[in-house]
């Protein structure tokens, strides 16, 4: 069974939300004000949603880029900024041990030294990612 495109998941998503909703919102006052508040909540519930599915659909294509390029050693910088990206996602999306891999199998001999900086700062984000505090 094929899932449904990631387009067509925000489309519906985003179905919850009028664009007319949004004006009329903006415009409340008084009583309304709390009403609308929580309508605005929802409508960024369904965003933060949306978002979610968008980042983890480019980090799921980014990362099948970078390894399908594993080997391309002569194809530098394209192979490290594709991993660089891949790892940049996955982080993004918490994904830390995957984001952590995609980092270090990016920084090789051949990786270009600006890519192999951004490659360490990447590792440097992962490493305070998970030493931040959570909630």
């Amino acid at each position: 069974m094929t899932s449904k495109p990631i387009w067509e998941k925000i489309r519906e998503i985003m179905a919850d939300v009028p664009p007319e909703e949004f004006e009329r919102l903006a415009n409340a006052t008084g009583a309304n004000l709390h009403p609308a508040a929580m309508a605005l909540t929802d409508a960024a519930l369904v965003l933060r949603r949306a978002t979610t599915a968008v980042f983890a659909e480019a980090y799921r294509l980014e990362s099948e880029a970078a390894r399908a390029c594993a080997d391309c050693r002569g194809y530098e910088p394209t192979r490290s900024v594709l991993y660089r990206s891949a790892a940049t996602l996955a982080a993004d999306c918490g994904k830390l041990d995957e984001a952590e891999e995609l980092a270090l199998e990016g920084l090789t001999p051949n990786t270009p030294a600006a890519v192999a900086e951004e490659l360490r700062q990447v590792l440097a984000r992962i490493r305070w990612l998970r030493e931040e505090p959570k909630p």
